[in-house]
């Protein structure tokens, strides 16, 4: 009876260890089968796509770099401008390529070199339609482009137009101050009404490229009165140009963000050039090719991207058009001599670490050798 009591208690713990053994092996089991069953749910499902973003590159005509507190200490206050700096990257060190409106914006908006796109001159060239700008490519991928610029300088006629399904270049004679083109200019609050208009109007189920040029501080110097000094010091009036500007800025972005875009909206603000004011002895610009000439801010800011730094690399004007196709995904014309920033973005290094500029003005004015 002991042998046989003793067998019984033997074979109930067998089966009890084999029932543990059971339930940990379906336990097992299971834990395998829900662990397939959600990686094969990723497999499935689409990756997350990035947001695409609207584009807004804003250039604001003749500031030189160091008039403003964003670069040097003694410059002049731009709130807004400082605002958009807090989440934005500011490069240090961007150099135009010639120091002269027309030319200039050609290589902003194709990103190459006067050298390849030959506008050297404000009246005498117009940008060839075998190069290409990048409205044209925005619009090729499928974004509704504007243009909204300041001074008849940069009018439809030069070629500039291109790619834009509307481009508001219209001035009236309220708008002449001057007897050449370069004083044909409409004020910065008018070219935001033009925006504005546009703006709440557009299609909002598309994203857009717009391009915004403000005219303001190139000469003469006359801003409004709240913005004036009392000295009424050419160079004073002229930073009394560029708060009038950041101001009108303000009310820009203000837009967008109550416009509830602001969080998926690039953001590229930059100067075609800077402005000599009678140092070296030149007064305006276009002449030579000194840093209070070439020396322009250049501010970005990408929503998607973390942008609170400074970036001290000498970057060009050209490098603007790749970088705002980079960054909306949209790949660049081979040939363009600029390259994109993204790089720099990421910690790392861009191929060139150089930056060109020329000035043609006094060699078409007067015969003179070009400066390079």
């Amino acid at each position: 009876m002991m042998c046989t009591s003793r067998s019984a208690d033997f074979q109930s713990a067998i089966q009890i260890s084999f029932a543990r053994i059971a339930g940990k092996m379906a336990a097992l089991l299971l834990a395998l089968l829900l662990c397939l069953n959600a990686c094969k749910s990723k497999q499935d499902s689409p990756a997350a796509v990035p947001i695409k973003e609207n584009v807004v590159l804003i250039s604001i005509d003749t500031v030189r770099a160091d008039y403003l507190k964003l670069y040097n200490p003694k410059g002049t206050s731009t709130p807004n401008l400082e605002d958009l700096a807090t989440d934005a990257v500011v490069f240090k060190n961007a150099i135009t390529q010639v120091p002269y409106t027309l030319p200039s914006h050609c290589t902003m908006l194709t990103g190459y070199y006067p050298t390849s796109h030959g506008v050297r001159d404000n009246v005498r060239d117009i940008l060839p339609a075998k190069i290409p700008t990048i409205a044209e490519d925005f619009q090729k991928a499928g974004y509704i482009t504007a243009g909204f610029v300041g001074s008849m300088v940069l009018s439809r006629s030069t070629g500039l137009g291109r790619g834009f399904s509307y481009y508001d270049d219209s001035f009236s004679r309220a708008d002449v101050h001057a007897e050449d083109l370069g004083g044909v200019e409409r004020p910065a609050e008018d070219v935001f009404a033009s925006f504005k208009n546009w703006f709440d109007k557009r299609d909002r189920n598309s994203q857009f490229f717009a391009f915004v040029h403000f005219y303001d501080p190139h000469s003469p110097y006359n801003p409004p009165a709240r913005f004036a000094s009392p000295t009424r010091d050419p160079k004073e009036q002229y930073k009394g140009e560029i708060r009038y500007v950041d101001s009108v800025l303000g009310d820009l972005f203000s837009l967008l963000k109550n416009d509830g875009i602001w969080g998926r909206t690039i953001v590229m603000v930059a100067s075609d050039h800077g402005e000599m004011l009678d140092e070296h002895g030149e007064i305006g610009h276009g002449f030579f090719i000194y840093q209070p000439a070439l020396h322009v801010p250049l501010i970005l800011r990408d929503p998607q991207r973390e942008m609170r730094k400074q970036i001290a690399d000498v970057v060009q004007i050209a490098d603007l058009a790749p970088t705002l196709l980079d960054l909306s995904g949209i790949s660049s014309a081979p040939k363009m001599q600029g390259e994109t920033l993204v790089p720099l973005l990421e910690g790392k290094q861009k191929k060139n670490r150089f930056a060109y500029s020329e000035s043609y003005f006094a060699s078409l004015q007067f015969g003179v050798s070009p400066l390079f």
